[in-house]
């Protein structure tokens, strides 16, 4: 009898079983079966330092950019070839001389202004965001001549750190157009974050780095002035 009891159960248990499917739960299917796969993979050598970013263009489908710290920006088309290699000829902006003395200037960052895609800027290892327009600029081997900017950008103080040796303080890491392309936000290691109207409205002067000696030297004062005037 207990044998039968304990059968009883189980056919209790298979009819509720069979109430709560009843009631609105669900059979889930099989999960797919999974299989991986090897995805075709392009290797491109052709900075000597770290690469910084990467960027693409809607309106160029097969076009893409890096930024690398040896101060160049390489431009790669996808239906080309000999271009994977650091003597490839797709050095599209060097800045390898760009700085005081002809000295390096590291490429920090890339963007492409999607209002306006013949516009790139580079924030670059030094105070200033550079925008260049690509209509003016074409690719060539490691070595070429420093690219000259259609705009050089900066907070006005920031060039006074570069006068004063100290520009690896605050240089620019990153730079991005807005969506219309009228407006460049620029962000700094060290410093802040700087919006720049790439429109030329609200043009202002720079600062002017005062002449120093070891010390500064003091203005002088109205009496002074008008005396050595007198004499």
């Amino acid at each position: 009898s207990g044998s039968s009891g304990s059968g009883s159960s189980g056919s209790g248990s298979s009819g509720s079983g069979r109430n709560g499917a009843g009631n609105g739960m669900r059979r889930h299917p099989a999960a797919p079966q999974l299989h991986r796969v090897v995805p075709r993979t392009t290797v491109f050598r052709c900075h000597k330092s770290r690469v910084k970013e990467v960027e693409v263009s809607p309106q160029e489908p097969h076009l893409f950019w890096s930024a690398g710290e040896d101060g160049m920006i390489r431009q790669y088309d996808t239906r080309l070839p000999n271009q994977k290699a650091y003597g490839s000829a797709n050095v599209l902006i060097s800045l390898a001389m760009a700085g005081p003395g002809g000295g390096l200037v590291e490429c920090k960052g890339v963007d492409v202004n999607a209002a306006a895609p013949h516009l790139m800027a580079v924030a670059c290892g030094d105070p200033y965001v550079r925008v260049f327009d690509r209509r003016r600029v074409a690719t060539d081997r490691p070595g070429k001549p420093t690219t000259p900017a259609l705009l050089q950008l900066s907070a006005p103080h920031l060039p006074l750190l570069l006068k004063a040796g100290l520009s690896r303080r605050a240089h620019a890491t990153h730079a991005s157009f807005s969506s219309r392309g009228d407006r460049l936000v620029a962000s700094y290691h060290g410093d802040h974050a700087y919006v720049f109207d790439v429109t030329g409205a609200g043009e202002q002067q720079p600062l002017m780095l005062p002449h120093h000696s070891s010390r500064l030297r003091r203005q002088p004062s109205a009496a002074a002035a008008a005396a050595a005037a007198a004499a």
